[in-house]
């Protein structure tokens, strides 16, 4: 698959997980509607940092013999 097949995929669940998230500790609606920017960014910036560190661990890592 793709690279873009994979970003748009994890975009999709991201969102979900924001929406949900949002929702769930936001006791009134407008207030978590006005926080989704916030926690999506949020969201997207700490998995791509998760990713950048596994990318580096495996690149070190993986060449070791």
């Amino acid at each position: 698959m793709s690279l873009a097949i994979h970003i748009g995929l994890f975009l999709c669940i991201a969102a979900a997980i924001v929406v949900i998230s949002a929702f769930y500790a936001e006791a009134d609606d407008d207030a978590a509607f006005r926080s989704l920017p916030r926690r999506a960014w949020s969201f997207v910036f700490g998995c791509s940092v998760l990713t950048a560190i596994l990318l580096v661990c495996e690149h070190v890592f993986g060449s070791v013999r």
